[in-house]
């Protein structure tokens, strides 16, 4: 069997683990979560870092921290996870979703700007498979119109746009350490934090509602009750975990990205002469690619179907992705809206096996069954 994803495992897990537990410190005052937050500030250049429980945490965090009211809008892609819009309709926003480009499967800056009311308060650029949305107009748009721009990079630890990590342009960036990403902790998260007008508050939020961080500063005598706030942070033992693993960072990118080209080089043989389904696009020059998923994109939803009953009948684990969030359940209780990109390419999307287990003789299988079902 080829699985769909076998979690990354680095060198020093369990030795920091019982280092952790030795310490005597479990929870988000321990060391292992500043080694966290310090490798972030110091790789990433990046002076305000929240290390949080779960991308999703981190998400609802960005929306208390951006003061979301009801009756405030919010531009999310509608292909996307559901945390990316869940985050800020706990805050009472109505999400207004934006449609995306076929190629990259990322927002579309246009179609988002076209998108803005007076209401609008934010717009929300996922990053898909760690290729970067168009933050050069993004920017240019939240700045011309006062929105907030909010990165949800949960797919993109290591991948850069213009020397910048994504995550730190936006006025904040959300990161995940789930154990389908290409390194994690089991379930975990970080808030980047870029403008620094935001910072008091994001403090607050971070501890609970309260000033603890001044007090810790010894900047007031003591801590009390100042504001909204959660429970958001992140215990030392997954920070343990997870800072094991963020040393081994460009080692595991590396080798996904040496896989994302085999997985290109064998099939891209195969499409030649039979157009049955395309490769995903190269990364663009100005990126830093982290080779999170790798895609096809068949003609259409039957041939998908067929394509993935093919491979998973050949113990090859292949799967779809997001539904439109536009079109679901939950989703329709917002103002309808079209998304046509994401309603027809959806379907058509093929994630094939992605891991630092992979070996190029599992791609060659891999090719060989995609081989067989063309030749049929």
């Amino acid at each position: 069997m080829i699985e769909f994803n076998i979690p990354y495992r680095s060198q020093n897990e369990e030795i920091f683990l019982k280092q952790a537990i030795q310490s005597g410190c479990l929870s988000a005052d321990g060391d292992f979560v500043k080694k966290c937050e310090h490798w972030f500030k110091k790789n990433y250049k990046c002076k305000h870092v929240f290390m949080t429980h779960s991308c999703t945490g981190a998400l609802e965090m960005a929306a208390l921290c951006i003061d979301i009211h009801p009756g405030d809008e919010v531009i999310v892609p509608s292909f996307t996870h559901i945390s990316t819009a869940n985050a800020f309709v706990l805050r009472g926003a109505k999400i207004v979703f934006a449609d995306i480009l076929p190629e990259t499967m990322c927002i579309d800056a246009a179609d988002a700007e076209s998108k803005i009311s007076p209401n609008t308060k934010a717009i929300v650029a996922v990053h898909y498979g760690g290729y970067a949305a168009d933050l050069n107009r993004l920017s240019e748009i939240c700045n011309k119109h006062s929105l907030f721009l909010i990165e949800d990079a949960a797919h993109s630890i290591g991948a850069k746009l213009n020397g910048k990590y994504l995550g730190t342009i936006g006025d904040i960036g959300c990161l995940s350490f789930h154990e389908t990403k290409n390194i994690h902790c089991g379930e975990g998260g970080a808030l980047l934090l870029n403008n620094e007008t935001l910072l008091e508050k994001a403090e607050q939020i971070y501890e609970k509602g309260s000033n603890r961080s001044a007090f810790l500063k010894k900047e007031v005598e003591e801590y009390t009750w100042t504001s909204e706030g959660s429970s958001f942070s992140m215990n030392n033992l997954s920070a343990a975990y997870l800072y094991s693993q963020l040393r081994e960072l460009e080692i595991t990118n590396s080798y996904r990205l040496e896989v994302w080209n085999w997985y290109y080089e064998e099939l891209k043989v195969l499409i030649e002469n039979k157009k049955i389904f395309q490769l995903p696009p190269l990364p663009e020059k100005e990126t830093i690619f982290n080779a999170h998923i790798f895609f096809l994109k068949c003609q259409d939803s039957n041939t998908a179907n067929a394509i993935l009953a093919h491979l998973n009948a050949r113990d090859i684990s292949a799967h779809r992705h997001f539904p439109p969030l536009h079109k679901s359940p939950f989703g329709q209780h917002f103002r309808s809206i079209d998304c046509p990109i994401s309603e027809s390419e959806y379907p058509k999307l093929i994630r094939l096996p992605m891991h630092t287990g992979i070996k190029k003789a599992d791609i060659k299988f891999i090719a060989r069954n995609l081989a067989e079902f063309l030749s049929e």
